[in-house]
């Protein structure tokens, strides 16, 4: 290209830039799924056969912050039919069973080299079990959660979580981790 519609070319996307309507920042819509041997949640055993987890949320802006609402589930792949060896969340009665639905709702923001979440999370637990199930989690094991966590954008990034069971626990439980 000739230095002369180099320069015109210049000016010109220089131009265009100067006048360029202004973007906003708009919703994320985001869903995944994951598929594994079994669901192990904080250290403990849920299930010991295959299971189905999706995830969907919507993330948008407000302000220097974002807000985000989602639900995670737990399907059990399987029906389980040996008590003594099965562990299932879900009693196991039937295959493809909703055993946890999760619906969430949290803020997440920067402060300098901290990143800063907080929320509330459900635990339900959709199945009514009967004495014939293999163990598992019903609908009298309902609960709620608020949480909160922040990670540091420092060598190693530490970062520290705490989930406080205000509903059936009462508890909390605290998470701390580097990377």
């Amino acid at each position: 290209m000739k230095p002369a519609n180099l320069l015109r070319a210049t000016a010109l996307g220089i131009l265009l830039a100067a006048h360029a309507p202004q973007a906003y920042a708009q919703a994320e819509i985001g869903a995944e799924l994951g598929v594994f041997s079994s669901y192990v949640w904080r250290g403990l055993s849920l299930t010991n056969k295959p299971v189905v987890q999706p995830d969907v949320y919507v993330s948008f802006p407000a302000g220097n912050a974002s807000i985000t609402l989602g639900s995670w589930a737990n399907f059990d792949l399987g029906k389980y039919d040996d008590p003594e060896n099965d562990i299932s969340e879900s009693g196991g009665l039937s295959a493809f069973n909703l055993s946890e639905y999760n619906p969430y709702a949290e803020v997440s923001f920067t402060a300098g080299k901290a990143s800063l979440l907080g929320g509330i999370i459900g635990y339900i637990y959709p199945n009514d079990l009967t004495a014939t199930s293999n163990g598992g989690l019903g609908t009298e094991s309902n609960t709620w959660e608020v949480y909160g966590t922040v990670g540091l954008d420092v060598p190693l990034a530490p970062s520290l979580a705490l989930y406080y069971d205000f509903d059936k626990i009462k508890g909390a439980y605290l998470e701390g981790a580097v990377s």
